[in-house]
């Protein structure tokens, strides 16, 4: 039996926008239930919470988007499948119940996958995964939010010590969002370096830049973005911990 809890946290700040800045809790619970060495089942709960500063005055005035508070509660049960020590696959169904303030409810079913090959080398490794569920996407044109979504990307790491490290990505992801009256849906590209350092076993720091191209369907905020950020990553010592990000 092992367990999964992860949360996450994003600060949402605009400058000369129609758009309110927003808070954005997430969190996730899974419970994996082992019966043979190599094949499981598990139960996953996961949950968001949209917070904005002031979506009485910004936003939904264009039939688009919705800035409303809202809560997502997402239950989902599924198997995962380890074909060896680099390969895993899991696949789930789930279902999804959108409470939004002032606003239509929304619900519905959604598939969680998730795919990963890894080749691990000396120094350096490549992975490639494939992925697909309901997340929160934001700083588009019109702050769509609420989503589906299928991604796969490429990943490449090299060690320059055990604790300094480099590594860069692509990544391709679609996205059809749910708080919208017409069909929206997102094609986004990225291709993102950076250099990390372990700080502790449990705690790494990492810098990064990241081009992002976004083609967008029945909008009109096509856009290609650059930025630099920072991510802090806590996590486990030992298996069948926690880890927040």
């Amino acid at each position: 039996m092992g367990i999964e809890l992860d949360g996450g946290y994003t600060r949402g700040l605009y400058e000369e926008s129609d758009s309110s800045d927003f808070n954005n809790y997430t969190g996730r619970f899974r419970l994996n239930r082992r019966i043979s060495p190599q094949f499981g089942v598990y139960g996953e709960y996961r949950q968001i919470y949209r917070d904005w500063d002031d979506p009485s005055e910004n936003g939904g005035t264009d039939g688009n988007e919705i800035e409303e508070d809202y809560f997502v509660y997402a239950p989902s049960v599924g198997l995962f499948y380890q074909f060896d020590p680099t390969l895993t696959a899991s696949i789930g169904v789930g279902y999804f119940y959108q409470q939004i303030e002032n606003a239509n409810d929304q619900k519905g079913p959604f598939i969680n996958t998730d795919i990963n090959k890894l080749w691990d080398f000396q120094r350096w490794s490549i992975r490639t995964r494939g992925s697909s569920g309901i997340d929160s996407q934001d700083f588009s044109g019109e702050n769509q939010g609420f989503e589906r979504y299928a991604q796969v990307e490429l990943i490449g790491k090299y060690n320059f010590t055990r604790d300094f490290f480099a590594d860069m990505g692509l990544r391709y992801r679609y996205s059809d969002y749910i708080n919208t009256e017409d069909e929206e849906v997102d094609h986004r590209y990225t291709a993102d370096v950076g250099i990390g350092y372990a700080v502790t076993r449990w705690m790494s720091l990492r810098l990064a830049y990241a081009f992002e191209k976004l083609d967008a369907i029945n909008s009109t905020d096509d856009y290609e973005q650059n930025r630099a950020y920072m991510t802090i990553t806590l996590q486990p010592i030992s298996p069948g911990g926690c880890g927040i990000r």
